[in-house]
């Protein structure tokens, strides 16, 4: 049984989450939506906390009418030298299982009519290496988190199904 779990941020800082391919708030581009070429945008980041021992990104669509959302993506792994994620990249890190049951990134596809689907795509900077293993669920990763978070930051995209 999982349970929900308030990830307490422990530090202040200032880290920085950006994408060349939109700007938060703004609308997901056809490349990375399951319609177009459904490839994971581009990320960047800056302000990791100096005593991070591993970073995770996640992108969960908090519109879909699931009990946690939609979850597009997880990666989980990544060193705290590394400042971002290419394009289609990511799997170089640890991968986990999205709401879908396949692994990697899958892009947004709402259904059509159901209005504007926020895409939340989070980095958490932790204060230990999780040891989690390729292909684990998005609960397990929440789960593992509890206690473990330095800081976090959150870029928004858009879509809605036409």
């Amino acid at each position: 049984m999982t349970r929900d779990v308030e990830l307490i941020v422990r530090d202040s800082v200032s880290m920085r989450l950006w994408s060349t391919a939109f700007e938060s708030g703004a609308a997901l581009p056809q490349d990375h939506v399951r319609a177009g070429r459904n490839v994971s945008p581009d990320l960047s980041w800056s302000g990791i906390p100096a005593d991070t021992a591993e970073m995770v990104v996640t992108c969960v669509d908090a519109d879909a009418p699931l009990l946690r959302g939609a979850v597009h993506w997880i990666v989980c792994s990544i060193p705290p030298d590394v400042s971002g994620i290419s394009e289609g990249g990511g799997d170089e890190f640890i991968v986990g299982e999205l709401s879908s049951g396949l692994i990697g990134y899958n892009g947004p596809n709402p259904p059509v009519g159901h209005g504007v689907h926020h895409y939340f795509f989070w980095l958490y900077a932790l204060d230990v290496s999780l040891g989690l293993p390729w292909g684990v669920r998005y609960a397990d990763v929440i789960d593992a988190m509890d206690g473990h978070v330095l800081a976090q930051q959150r870029l928004v995209g858009t879509y809605v199904a036409g």
